[in-house]
């Protein structure tokens, strides 16, 4: 199955499915249909990165500690299994779905910032690869790594 991780602000880069939001604290245009489950990091941990109380080694190392042995031994990541809540029109939460092939996963992190590795929808979108999803990061076919 297909999934495209890329930017809010690049449409045309997005699938031809729904786009959903990867973010902790997303802005009410940055939610799309809805938050996928388990890829948006913490709100503490974004709030310390963005205050410089963790470094953005530190920080891609804590999610990718997250995504790659917590989330993977439970499944959670791999197609079939990734779930979202879905928003209504007004903002509150309506019910739980799978995230489907074709679907879009957004954050608000420039192009820049994710090809420097400084944004964690890179990291997730690693993380999906190796959980078997066919991943377009940016527009480009990620390869999974080695498991």
């Amino acid at each position: 199955m297909m999934v495209y991780v890329t930017n809010w602000s690049s449409r045309g880069l997005h699938g031809p499915g729904r786009p959903w939001s990867i973010m902790a604290r997303p802005r009410s245009w940055e939610t799309g249909c809805g938050t996928v489950a388990h890829l948006p990091p913490p709100l503490w941990m974004l709030d310390a990165a963005r205050a410089g109380r963790l470094t953005v080694g530190d920080y891609r190392r804590w999610y990718k500690l997250q995504m790659f042995e917590r989330h993977q031994a439970f499944g959670f990541l791999e197609p079939g299994q990734l779930w979202g809540r879905l928003v209504g029109e007004d903002g509150a939460a309506r019910f739980i779905d799978q995230v489907r092939h074709g679907d879009t996963l957004c954050c608000c992190c420039s192009k820049a910032d994710a090809a420097a590795n400084r944004c964690h929808r890179v990291w997730a979108a690693k993380a999906l690869a190796w959980a078997g999803w066919d991943v377009l990061l940016d527009g480009r076919r990620l390869t999974p790594p080695p498991r």
